[in-house]
């Protein structure tokens, strides 16, 4: 059976019985007591308090879900997953444990045919009420008793909770533990937990107290995958449709074929594709925190089986999966796989460093805890949560040293606190409770940039530096792609420099600082934006607007935006595109953006109820979270359906499109797979960009000597002329191969030139044409030494380095030399100099 097609027959038979079917919600829950969404009942907590009523009183879903209570088992065990689909169906005041247990067993054995032979039933030791129902259905030797840790459902410490019944069904002795006493409530992976029934009767407070609810609810949840692998006669979720592609590829792409690595690279990269697909991006906090670990335990998993593949390469079967399923994979994946990729560079740099003193510290033999000073290390250098470098340690049989570890981090946030807390009446740390006293900052800086207004609230960091709170602000906080406002707040008696702005929820921060005089909350200021800065910052931001149109047009519709920055120096816009750019493309989106630009057209900003918004041919991507009214900024038309171009925006934009002046696009890359970058300047920008160039045309024209318009001219003629003294030296091959010889395995080569020593670089690259290896060219003249040093390759892939070569001769000669890794040159007093001492060099870089 299709993943498809049971989603189809589980929909179909709830339907049947009176449920309306509720879409999934997003993985990030409008719930602040928990991270993510864990359970098909999350969206239906208000429902079961009775704060809302459900209508009708039956509701049934299919919802993404993630769970990380269990991380350290997933790839251990057959079974255990970060990310699943839950199936369920649910009654807030409706019907209760009979129509539960009905409904659960009809579906299980007459619409999906289950073999009733393994079905079996788990109760709580104290509900009578359920054990005498499935007595009906089961005989009493496959009704299991079991207690709170196994049949109490809790959402998290507060919340509806009740007594649980779950549905087992025996995948059968060869995947089960061996023992005589296997039964229902084993840990192994033969008895596998279908369908969990919550009979949702309770409310917990903070304290612990379980207090009737109002109603009595029904809240059920089935794994899906558990539930496909069962159906299709499979013994694991990580062989049903949904989760092999993923497995397959990753094992035709690994050196070792692990499976605990496998299934757990399988599973985190799958759980990593989607909760980015929610909007989530790594961080050290919260769901980035955990979506980090996620990633980097992925990045270890990989390592340990030497996959020859990137992690943004194999979420490509999770978008092949689940495309059809969920379109908004598809429609994020060039965001997914650019966050994605982010994230494995950044910690890839880092990852072989830190797995290296991992390694030797576990080489060593030393048994017991690694010590805290590692782990900080690893935690703080390296970026090793320490969640990760618990599991590595578990597997090699030690354990992290976690009273050392917490006592250091204490200790350094202590020192953080002590250079920047000063003598201010709040801690930044509190920033969120600030927020919550002051309320919301309202935001009059579209069509004011000076305006009185009253301080809230001030954190100071240091005597010079701090941080406040403004009733209203004309000045714009980062968000959006836009980089905030700079300027001035000022008073009678006080006056600071704006130098960052930005958002706690609905609060505006501004960072001041070079403070002069006092000021205390209550107090009255002026706000002025810079507004040159801001006026640049305006042409860059409507000019992405405007590339983005000229892009669909020259392109196609499948340009989406994937990311943006706007600054008053610049900008960039990075978009989804399946191909590379011809230049000749590149230059037409150019000459259609400018001409929108001269054509002076009028830019339109209006305020639209997010549903009729919604209506509109107006681009929004990202899923991102908008209120309950957007803003639609408009060009060439006030109506969006209408308009040149539309897109919610609720940055800072010029009146009309001539103030932008003129575009220049300066720069276009990939940046991952499917997503590429523009950069370019508008306005003030651009001048300034062409009076750069103009600068190094006049110094380049003053240095070759010739007329800024014979400068192609003159370098042609450098070139050739370059060719022409190489070809004058001349190599022998045969002698060079006769010196040449290995040192530790490396070609190595010497070789003294009898020619002028300008003359050097040409005969490395003469010999480089036929040695692959190090090459060491000198040349003799009067009491001098010049030399160079060129590297093949292969070499500098592996880690040898021209100039660190090159520092080691010159050290050994008393001469001087310095370069890259690929080239390298010196020279100086030959009075030292000798080949012997050259190759000492050499074999002293190779340790």
């Amino acid at each position: 059976m299709k993943h498809t097609e049971l989603r189809k027959i589980f929909f179909e038979f709830f339907e049947k019985e009176g449920h309306r079917v509720y879409p999934s919600i997003s993985l990030v829950p409008d719930d602040s007591s928990i991270l993510f969404t864990t359970a098909g009942m999350v969206q239906f907590k208000d429902m079961f308090l009775g704060f809302i009523k459900m209508s009708p009183p039956r509701a049934v879903s299919i919802q993404k879900c993630v769970r990380t209570s269990d991380i350290d088992r997933v790839g251990e065990t057959l079974r255990h997953l970060t990310f699943f689909e839950m199936l369920g169906n649910f009654s807030a005041g409706g019907y209760f444990k009979k129509e539960a247990i009905d409904f659960a067993w009809r579906f299980f054995t007459e619409v999906l045919n289950l073999d009733v032979s393994r079905l079996y039933a788990t109760v709580h030791r104290q509900d009578k009420e359920a054990f005498e129902l499935w007595k009906k259905i089961l005989p009493e030797e496959k009704i299991v008793k079991l207690g709170d840790e196994d049949n109490f459902w809790t959402m998290g410490e507060t919340g509806p909770c009740g007594y649980c019944s779950e549905i087992i069904y025996d995948l059968g002795e060869e995947v089960g533990c061996g023992r005589e006493d296997c039964f229902v409530g084993c840990d192994c992976d033969r008895w596998c937990e279908v369908w969990n029934l919550v009979f949702t009767e309770f409310d917990r407070q903070k304290n612990g107290v379980h207090r009737p609810l109002k109603q009595k609810n029904i809240d059920t949840g089935m794994g899906f995958e558990r539930l496909l692998a069962v159906v299709n006669g499979l013994k694991s979720p990580y062989e049903t449709e949904v989760l092999k592609p993923i497995v397959d590829e990753i094992v035709s792409a690994s050196a070792k074929q692990e499976m605990k690595h496998i299934r757990r690279l399988a599973d985190h990269i799958r759980a990593a594709v989607f909760i980015i697909g929610d909007g989530v991006i790594p961080s050290n906090t919260g769901r980035g925190y955990v979506l980090r670990r996620l990633i980097r335990r992925a990045m270890v998993s990989a390592k340990k089986i030497g996959l020859k593949i990137s992690l943004s390469e194999l979420a490509g079967s999770v978008f092949d999966i689940f495309g059809e399923v969920y379109p908004n994979l598809k429609e994020n994946a060039a965001k997914i796989l650019m966050i994605l990729s982010g994230e494995t560079d950044r910690f890839g740099k880092t990852l072989e460093e830190g797995m290296s003193i991992l390694g030797n510290f576990i080489k060593s033999g030393k048994k017991g805890k690694i010590p805290a000073e590692v782990s900080f290390e690893l935690y703080s250098t390296y970026g090793f949560p320490i969640e990760l470098l618990k599991d590595i340690a578990e597997e090699n049989s030690l354990s992290v040293d976690m009273d050392g570890f917490n006592k250091i981090i204490k200790e350094e946030k202590k020192k953080s606190r002590a250079t920047w807390a000063g003598s201010g009446t709040k801690d930044r740390g509190d920033l969120r409770a600030i927020a919550s006293l002051t309320g919301p900052t309202t935001f009059r800086g579209y069509d004011i940039l000076s305006l009185k207004s009253e301080v809230l609230a001030i954190v100071k960091k240091s005597p010079d530096e701090a941080e406040i709170v403004l009733k209203e602000t004309p000045f714009y906080a980062t968000s959006g792609g836009q980089i905030h406002d700079t300027g001035i707040i000022e008073n009678e008696s006080f006056r600071a420099r704006v130098q960052d702005v930005f958002k706690t929820g609905d609060v505006i921060f501004h960072k001041i600082s070079a403070i002069k005089g006092e000021i205390k909350e209550g107090d009255k200021i002026l706000g002025r934006v810079d507004e040159a800065r801001r006026r640049s910052i305006e042409r860059h931001h409507t000019a992405t607007h405007i590339l983005q149109m000229a892009l669909r047009k020259v392109i196609g519709d499948e340009v989406r935006q994937a990311g943006s920055f706007v600054t008053d120096e610049y900008f960039r816009f990075d978009f989804t595109v399946s191909r590379r750019i011809a230049d000749e493309e590149i230059e037409e989106v150019e000459n259609i953006a400018n001409s929108v630009i001269l054509s002076d057209l009028p830019v339109y900003k209006k305020n639209y109820g997010i549903e009729d918004a919604k209506k509109f041919a107006a681009l929004h991507f990202f899923d991102e979270k908008y209120g309950d009214v957007v803003r639609v900024v408009t060009i060439g038309g006030e109506d969006p359906n209408g308009a040149l171009s539309a897109e919610f925006c609720g940055g800072c934009h010029v009146r009309r499109t001539g103030e932008i002046g003129l575009l220049k696009i300066t720069a276009q890359k990939a940046i991952s797979q499917g997503v590429r970058r523009i950069e370019a300047v508008a306005g003030f920008a651009f001048l300034k960009y062409l009076e750069e160039r103009e600068a190094i045309l006049g110094n380049l024209s003053e240095k070759l000597k010739t007329d800024i318009f014979n400068i192609e001219k003159r370098v042609e003629k450098l070139i050739q002329e370059g060719k022409e003294k190489k070809e004058s030296v001349k190599i022998e091959k045969e002698k060079i191969l006769e010196k040449a010889g290995k040192i530790k395995g490396v070609p190595f080569v010497i070789f003294r030139g009898n020619f002028p020593p300008g003359q050097i670089p040409f005969a490395a690259d003469k010999i480089a044409e036929f040695f692959d290896g190090v090459i060491f060219v000198y040349a003799l003249s009067g009491k001098k030494v010049s030399y160079v040093c060129k590297v093949a390759k292969k070499f500098v892939e592996d880690g040898f380095s021209a100039g660190k070569f090159l520092k080691e001769v010159a050290t050994l000669t008393s001469t001087k030399a310095g370069g890259a890794q690929k080239f390298a040159r010196g020279g100086g007093d030959v009075a030292a100099f000798d080949e012997g001492k050259v190759r000492k060099a050499f074999e002293k870089t190779l340790i």
